[in-house]
């Protein structure tokens, strides 16, 4: 994996894999949906800057597996809490 990660504060990434179902695009960031676990499939949304998702738009195929590096970060509107996984890089496995 290349080195992928250009923010010094941000030490501590996780991976996950699964298979993508959806993407959204917005004006400054975007979305997309994979599908994961084995037993009990559930989707999970992440978000994505848009110069990345730029970048590898043409390896992201509907349906094909990937393993994505990213970091959660949460935040408080009108007394609501809200978490975000927010990507770092996108790559394909087999």
């Amino acid at each position: 994996m290349e080195d992928f990660n250009r923010n010094e504060k941000q030490q501590f990434f996780s991976t996950i894999k699964g298979v993508l179902k959806e993407t959204q695009i917005g004006d400054k960031f975007s979305s997309i949906t994979l599908e994961v676990g084995h037993e009990r499939p559930r989707l999970v949304n992440m978000v994505i800057k848009n110069a990345l998702l730029e970048k590898v738009k043409s390896s992201l195929i509907l349906e094909k597996k990937l393993s994505i590096a990213y970091y959660l970060t949460s935040r408080k509107t009108a007394d609501k809490w809200s978490t975000m996984a927010n990507v770092l890089n996108i790559s394909t496995t087999d």
